[in-house]
């Protein structure tokens, strides 16, 4: 067995890498570094398209318009570089348009450094059944990386214990590395809020913001400029937390007609950290995402 620790950042140049054994009769693996830069890229863009509704979600939840807390009225916290707005229809009807705007490249908390302009357009209130919320990306760079495509949300409304659920698809996704490297990625996920849905902006402030927890279960396709396709499913349920920029447990399966086997992708057991394993058939490696 062979283990390396590898950032993103040079998933391109390991395309070509293989791993080295001692004992000759050990064959190479012949398409470990396809599949690992193929699913280190859907776990970044992934990560990187749910940072963009996280920053969305970040601020419409600070809205009584859109929570329906009529009773409150905590002013929104301020923006650290860039400027929020709420446009309504006549009458405080909808739809509602958020809008959040970073003229430049800024760091706003655990979404990262980022660049452009996101406009949300809700057609009901969150945490209600029905809600559909459409996100508009206008040149917006995260991280370095470019980002476009549509984004769409489905709200399934409130459980008997109170806890929010909703759909969110992607289609047509670019993500495109500073170099120039793109991938095109579509992906659909059901996410469950397991903590946090006690609290509230308007009743408990800026903490409540960050409390919540989510398990979310996806499927997506990668397909790359080589125009390969790679396919992602979930084995155990994704766990995120408001307060940290990575998934802190469950596992992906990703699949292909150039793989000889399955590739699969471990978060770990609960730690914020960039630190993921990575499963080739008997293979393993540590990967920095």
């Amino acid at each position: 067995m062979c283990t390396r620790t590898l950032t993103l950042i040079g998933l391109v140049a390991t395309v070509f890498l293989a791993c080295k054994s001692d004992d000759p009769d050990e064959p190479m693996i012949n398409d470990i570094s396809l599949g690992q830069a193929a699913m280190e890229q859907s776990a970044q863009a992934s990560q990187a398209f749910t940072a963009v509704f996280g920053l969305v979600e970040f601020y419409a939840l600070q809205h009584p318009q859109l929570t329906q807390e009529s009773d409150q009225d905590r002013p929104p916290v301020s923006n650290p570089c860039g400027q929020v707005g709420l446009s309504a229809t006549a009458g405080g009807g909808f739809p509602v348009v958020l809008t959040v705007e970073y003229p430049a490249a800024c760091s706003d908390g655990p979404f990262g450094e980022v660049q452009g302009s996101l406009q949300a357009t809700f057609n009901g209130p969150l945490y209600q059944r029905g809600t559909k919320v459409t996100i508009q990306l206008e040149d917006v760079v995260l991280n370095g990386v470019a980002l476009s495509g549509d984004l769409r949300i489905s709200d399934f409304g409130l459980n008997d214990a109170g806890q929010h659920s909703y759909r969110r698809d992607l289609i047509a996704g670019n993500y495109v590395l500073a170099n120039g490297t793109r991938v095109v990625f579509d992906e659909t996920v059901f996410a469950q809020q397991v903590q946090g849905a006690s609290t509230s902006y308007q009743q408990d402030g800026p903490a409540a913001l960050l409390d919540d927890v989510w398990e979310d279960n996806r499927t997506a396709t990668l397909v790359t400029e080589d125009d390969n396709t790679f396919a992602v499913t979930t084995l155990s349920s994704l766990l995120r937390k408001a307060d940290c920029a990575y998934a802190t447990e469950g596992r992906l399966r990703m699949t292909s007609d150039l793989l000889t086997d399955e590739v699969e992708l471990d978060y770990g057991q609960g730690d914020c950290d960039r630190n993921a394993m990575l499963y080739y058939g008997d293979e393993q490696i540590v990967v920095r995402l």
